[in-house]
């Protein structure tokens, strides 16, 4: 009679090779996770300058309509700060979702029957009503740049301003941290006079952000965070219809230079009120000609 065979012990994993296994998936996970999330950013950014080469390609359209001008906004000219362009160039986009970047977390709200929908994007106050023509460079010159925090009737040229439906318009500014002058002066007061309900999300520009406000706010908190907002840097759309993604230092905000070859440097006005200018032989930060910017907001 043959002997039975004694059964193999089947054997398992110890403690150690268990906490050694869950050692390596958590230092995996360490490693990729930042990967994934840095794709799905760039994803996200792709997304917003996909936005705003279809608005730019709108303003194109519109200045075709308009005899070569750029929008004014629903003020007079020499008026505002161009707030209302968005309602103005609507008509060439037809979708509401083009002027929100995939970052900006602003939602819809609805008044008097109105639905006003997020606009993740700012005009150039200093080219409202500007002719191409006089455009010295226009491959230099910011005709938009991101804001957050924005919400528009896009479905009303005017944006329900002429009927008063409507208090919050499509944002225009020089880029500036300034109360009375950025973001169409929405950056506005509430009853406590610091309802700061709009942000730059283009980072601290090389103007810089020092100081406080006429209600004590720091200009700082007009922002989003020091940097922009996909990973250090934020989308600009250029007058001549190309975007870039630059970091804030590159990009010079403040109002149009005196002449065209103005460095990009203070040389009239207040310390909120740096005049700049757009000549690409001018985009330099200091006389010695070593800082130089990418674009600025002048648009001589």
């Amino acid at each position: 009679m043959q002997a039975k065979q004694p059964k193999e012990k089947i054997r398992g994993f110890t403690l150690i090779e268990l906490l050694v296994v869950i050692a390596i998936i958590a230092i995996l996970a360490a490693i990729l996770f930042p990967v994934f999330q840095k794709v799905r950013e760039n994803a996200r950014r792709a997304s917003c300058s996909s936005n705003e080469k279809q608005l730019g390609l709108a303003l194109i359209q519109y200045t075709q309509d308009y005899d070569e001008s750029l929008p004014v906004g629903f003020l007079a000219p020499g008026a505002g700060y161009g707030q209302g362009w968005a309602g103005q160039v609507f008509t060439y986009v037809k979708s509401a979702g083009v002027f929100q970047c995939p970052d900006d977390s602003t939602a819809r709200i609805t008044t008097a029957g109105l639905t006003d929908s997020p606009v993740s994007y700012a005009y150039n106050s200093n080219l409202r009503g500007k002719s191409l023509a006089v455009l010295n460079a226009p491959a230099s010159t910011v005709l938009l740049c991101e804001v957050f925090g924005a919400t528009v009737s896009l479905d009303q040229s005017d944006e329900g301003y002429a009927t008063g439906t409507n208090a919050n318009f499509s944002p225009g500014t020089d880029g500036l941290p300034d109360y009375n002058n950025t973001l169409n002066g929405a950056l506005a007061d509430d009853a406590t006079g610091q309802g700061l309900n709009l942000k730059f999300a283009t980072g601290i520009m090389a103007a810089g952000a020092s100081g406080v406000d006429s209600y004590g706010a720091p200009y700082t908190s007009y922002y989003t965070g020091a940097t922009g907002i996909h990973t250090d840097g934020s989308n600009f759309l250029f007058n001549d219809g190309h975007v870039k993604f630059l970091r804030p230092i590159q990009v010079s905000a403040g109002h149009n230079g005196i002449s065209g070859q103005d460095q990009q440097t203070a040389t009239a006005g207040s310390s909120r009120g740096l005049y700049k200018a757009a000549a690409s032989d001018a985009l330099f930060l200091d006389s010695a000609h070593t800082q130089s910017v990418v674009g600025t907001f002048s648009a001589n």
